[in-house]
């Protein structure tokens, strides 16, 4: 009898595990936009010389390869947070919704200040390994928003403008490549940026 009752107990936590885990609404929408922001970021630049990758309208605006290493290293750099906030069960519920958190991340009006690890300082051999780097990242995590079977609405991470739920975070990860792809445009739209 108390193998049965234990056996149940089992299968009850499983399935309540499940029904806590990602709807499918939310998976496709995370995975459309990680992958339509790969996308418009790596066919921006695709094709650039040297002499317009490294172009600078400024000395305080970064070029278009210092956005690139930025985004690079951000992918991994949120990405390991949001599994730091893994594990442990927290009852937590965002103050956002998934729109704000976008809408707040791709803001280009409101600057900020990169961390220093994920600052440009030409840690990339090339700009070609910055960018295969980000795809090997980017492909990792969208088979995690696939597989996973985590709560990520419960889990909290703190970002610059307040707290967020781990799944608001992955949106957050996305927003972030638009946010420095349409920084990257801004560049390249400059009037004396090279023709070639």
């Amino acid at each position: 009898m108390k193998t049965l009752l234990i056996i149940i107990s089992i299968a009850f936590f499983n399935v309540e595990a499940k029904e806590d885990a990602l709807t499918k609404e939310e998976r496709k929408s995370a995975i459309e936009l990680l992958k339509e922001t790969e996308s418009d970021f790596l066919s921006t630049v695709d094709g650039l010389s040297d002499q317009q990758l490294n172009y600078k309208p400024d000395e305080s605006t970064w070029s278009v390869a210092e956005c690139i290493e930025h985004i690079t290293l951000s992918e991994s750099f949120i990405f390991q947070n949001i599994k730091n906030s893994l594990g442990e069960y927290e009852d937590f519920k965002s103050e956002f919704s998934d729109d704000q958190v976008i809408q707040i991340i791709t803001d280009r009006s409101k600057k900020g200040s990169a961390p220093n690890p994920i600052k440009p300082s030409e840690k990339f051999t090339s700009v070609r390994d910055a960018l295969s780097e980000f795809k090997s990242d980017r492909k990792k995590h969208i088979l995690f928003v696939k597989k996973t079977d985590e709560n990520l609405r419960s889990k909290m991470n703190e970002v610059p403008f307040g707290k967020i739920d781990a799944y608001q975070y992955v949106l957050l990860m996305a927003g972030h490549t638009r946010r420095h792809t349409m920084q990257i445009k801004e560049v390249m739209g400059h009037s004396d940026f090279p023709n070639t």
